[in-house]
C-alpha cells in the first residue's frame, strides 16, 4: 500500500509544574520596544550539493520564494506502508511516524519513525555518537572501531548503517522494558543525520523485520508541482520574519529549524522557532510533553485553558511558563530550569515557539520572549 505523508519539512536539512497565570487577555509588556531590526530566514537543504543531488531531498517546504524570488517545490515522503501499520501524527523528532500494533491488541506496539538531526554537540563522529546513544537505550555499549564492521541497509536508496540490540529499552522517562529490540538505519550527510528507527517487543519486531526493510528501502520525497504546493490544506507560506529583541542574537544555521535565538551573550538559554505540518499534536499534547521534559506534572486541560495568552501572527494562543529540572533529547539537563511555549496553529502547519534555560536568565529574558513573538510576520507567501 502506497502512503503519502502529508509533512512538510523543516526548512534545514543539511539534515513540579508551575505555570505563571495572570488576568485573562493578552500579557502585558510596558517596556519601550526597541528600534526594530529585521530578520528572516532563507529555506535551504543539505549544504553538499551532491549529497542534496543522490537524497533527492530538495525543495522549499513553505513553497515560499528565497532571496531571489523563485519558488520552489514543497517536500514530503511516499513510502509503502505495511496494511496493518498505523500512521500516527508527525512530531518535531519524528517527521515519519508509525506504530505497529501487537498481534491481537495483546501487548506493547512497536514504534518505527524517521528523523533528521544535527550532529551531537561536541562529538567528532556524528554516526558514532547516535549509535551509541541507541545502545545505551538498550543498556548495551559499543566501541567505534565496531560501528564500521556493521552491515548496512537501504534508505532514501543508499546504503545505511544497520544496527540491532536487544535488552531493556530504556526511553525517556518511565521504567525500562525488558526483552525489547531496538533496529536503525543511520545515513550521514553533511551537517545532518538521517535515521529511520523501529522498537518494541522482541518477537513483535522480529516478526516485521522485512515490512522494516520495506519501509525503509521505499521512503523517497514525494513528486510535486513547480508552483511550491501539494494542493488544498498546504497553508499559509512565506518567509518568517521577526524583530529581534535589544540584546537577542542569532545562532547559526540549524536543522529542523526557522530560527535559533538567544537572549544574551552565552548558549545556556536557548530559544527556537519550528514549522511542523498539520496540528502536530495540537496544544495541549505538546504543552504536557514540555512538562514532562521539565520533571513536572501534566497540566490538566482546564489549567491549561487558565494560562496566560499571547498574540502571535494574528492568533491570539496560550503563553505556557513550566519550571522545573530540564531534559533535553540528547540527555543534556539544567537544574532549576524554566521553559516558555507557544503553540500557534495556521492553516496547514503549526508553528512552535520554545525557550528553555536557567530560571534566573528565563526571567530577564520573558519580556523579550514575548515582544519576540508578537513581531513575527509571514512575508511573501500566498
Amino acid at each position: 500500500m502506497l502512503h503519502r505523508t502529508s509533512r512538510r519539512l523543516p526548512p534545514v536539512l543539511g539534515l513540579a509544574l508551575v505555570v505563571t497565570v495572570s488576568a485573562c487577555g493578552r500579557v502585558s509588556d510596558e517596556r519601550e520596544i526597541p528600534k526594530p531590526v529585521i530578520r528572516m530566514v532563507h529555506p535551504s537543504r543539505f549544504d553538499n550539493q551532491d549529497t542534496l543531488s543522490r537524497l533527492r531531498l530538495t525543495g522549499n517546504p513553505h513553497g515560499g520564494a528565497h532571496a531571489g524570488g523563485h519558488g520552489e517545490a514543497a517536500l514530503d515522503f511516499d513510502y509503502d506502508k505495511p496494511d496493518h501499520w498505523k500512521v500516527l501524527s508527525p512530531t518535531q523528532f519524528r517527521l515519519v511516524n508509525l506504530e505497529i500494533p501487537a498481534p491481537g491488541g495483546e501487548g506493547d506496539p512497536a514504534e518505527c519513525y524517521l528523523s533528521l538531526l544535527p550532529p551531537m554537540a561536541g562529538s567528532a563522529d556524528p554516526e558514532f555518537a547516535y549509535i551509541k546513544r541507541w545502545a545505551g537505550q538498550m543498556g548495551q555499549s559499543i566501541e567505534p572501531d565496531a560501528v564500521a564492521k556493521l552491515p548496512t541497509g537501504k534508505l532514501f536508496g543508499r546504503d545505511a548503517r544497520l544496527v540491532e540490540f536487544h535488552g531493556t529499552f530504556q526511553g525517556m522517562g518511565g521504567a525500562g522494558k525488558p526483552d525489547y529490540t531496538l533496529l536503525g538505519l543511520v545515513l550521514t550527510a553533511p551537517n545532518q543525520i538521517v535515521t529511520l528507527k523501529m522498537f518494541g517487543p522482541k518477537q513483535l519486531v522480529a516478526a516485521e523485520r522485512a515490512n522494516f526493510d520495506r519501509v525503509a528501502a521505499s521512503l523517497r520525497p514525494k513528486d510535486v508541482g513547480p508552483d511550491g504546493g501539494s494542493g488544498a490544506g498546504d497553508g499559509p507560506t512565506g518567509r518568517l520574519v521577526w524583530t529581534l529583541p535589544a540584546g537577542w542574537r542569532e545562532g547559526g544555521s540549524r536543522p529542523m529549524r526557522e530560527a535559533t535565538l538567544y537572549p544574551g551573550p552565552g548558549d545556556k538559554t536557548e530559544c527556537t522557532l519550528i514549522f511542523l505540518s498539520g496540528t502536530a499534536g495540537g496544544r495541549d499534547q505538546n504543552i504536557r510533553r514540555w512538562a514532562g521534559q521539565m520533571s513536572a506534572n501534566p497540566p490538566t486541560a482546564a489549567e491549561i485553558d487558565r494560562m496566560p495568552t499571547v498574540l502571535v501572527l494574528g492568533h491570539t494562543v496560550t503563553f505556557a511558563e513550566i519550571a522545573g529540572n530540564y531534559t533535553g533529547m540528547n540527555n543534556e539537563t539544567v537544574e532549576r530550569a524554566l521553559m516558555f511555549g507557544v503553540v500557534c496553529p495556521l492553516d496547514g502547519r503549526t508553528l512552535f515557539i520554545k525557550m528553555v534555560g536557567p530560571a534566573d536568565e528565563m526571567a530577564a529574558a520573558r519580556q523579550g520572549f514575548l515582544q519576540l513573538c508578537r513581531s513575527l510576520k509571514l512575508e511573501g507567501g500566498k
